[in-house]
């Protein structure tokens, strides 16, 4: 029986979603929540490994059982054997061969900003502490550089060794409400720390650094972008399946 669950974390306190050896991990931590529930549960699949200090609000993950447990009651068990910074908001069965990772066509991050002098306390862990002016409506104008099927090797960490660094950009927009800046961006995949990267860039054309991102992503380098934006204003926001 193959079961998809869809869950919340703040990242905080984890080392990322991907299971680890000697670090804290939120597949870690759910898949001893899984054994204590199910049984001997071999793994349990993400839609992506989020790295550390980065949060999830609808995450997509699943895992193969062979023990019959009504699924209404699979939320409840997992989330009484869970820590209060994750939960299981939703259970269900699915294809044995549907994979949360490999069957998502798209997905969606959002980035959140604290633009003010003093950083909120509360929003300490939650968003990234920028303190200069942000020239919104310059970030905004150069959104449109990044929509579409492009190379975004620029956007794209060492670490990363993927060949094929063509990715779709399908939305990208920026709001801001009060002091919280919000970027979103929905695309067919994304590169190692492309969306960080993509954030520090429009947050310099913001500050008043002159960035051309069509040339940027011409140039096929990633020295030609902008900086690595903190990972813990990073959310996955929501996975997409056919």
């Amino acid at each position: 029986m193959n079961i998809k669950i869809i869950l919340s974390y703040d990242g905080t306190n984890y080392h990322g979603w991907q299971e680890q050896q000697n670090a804290r991990s939120v597949a870690g931590v759910l898949l001893a929540a899984i054994r204590a529930v199910m049984g001997d549960v071999e793994s349990v699949q993400g839609v992506s490994r989020t790295d550390a200090g980065v949060h999830a609000i609808l995450y997509t993950a699943n895992f193969h059982t062979e023990k019959l447990i009504p699924i209404g009651n699979i939320v409840k068990a997992l989330n009484s054997n869970l820590p209060d910074d994750i939960r299981v908001l939703n259970a269900e069965i699915v294809d044995d061969n549907f994979h949360s990772q490999f069957d998502c066509v798209n997905k969606t991050y959002i980035y959140r900003i604290n633009n003010c002098e003093i950083h909120s306390p509360f929003e300490r862990t939650l968003s990234w502490h920028y303190l200069y002016e942000l020239d919104i409506k310059k970030m905004q104008d150069a959104v449109a550089d990044f929509i579409g099927t492009k190379d975004f090797t620029s956007f794209c960490a060492a670490g990363d060794e993927r060949e094929n660094r063509i990715r779709t950009i399908n939305s990208l927009t920026i709001s801001r409400e009060n002091d919280i800046v919000k970027i979103e961006v929905n695309a067919d995949g994304f590169l190692y720390n492309m969306v960080r990267i993509i954030v520090g860039t429009l947050v310099e054309i913001g500050n008043g650094k002159a960035h051309s991102v069509e040339e940027i992503i011409g140039s096929k380098d990633r020295t030609k972008a902008g900086i690595t934006a903190p990972p813990h204003g990073l959310y996955l926001k929501e996975a997409f399946y056919k």
